[in-house]
């Protein structure tokens, strides 16, 4: 557990400088539920699947991609970051 204060305003200074969408983004990158759910399509992606199994799941936390989630060209290895 980190001895820092999670009150204090310095930690989180920088997060004023964020639009909406990327302030959304740091929030839910560190959910255990998110996380655990962009692990299991990872898997299934990497296990020769297309991913469209996990479509719901980023539904459900309100992501979309304009053009799918799959990766375009060999250089995309990881179209998401955990």
């Amino acid at each position: 557990m980190s001895d820092e204060d999670w009150r204090s305003e310095e930690r989180y200074a920088g997060l004023r400088e964020l639009s909406a969408p990327a302030l959304a983004w740091e929030f839910l990158r560190r959910n255990d539920d998110y996380q655990a759910d962009f692990e299991h399509i990872k898997a299934e992606v990497a296990s020769g699947g297309t991913g469209r199994a996990g479509d719901a799941r980023l539904a459900f936390w309100g992501l979309s991609f304009r053009c799918g989630s799959g990766a375009r060209g060999a250089s995309t290895a990881s179209v998401l970051a955990a």
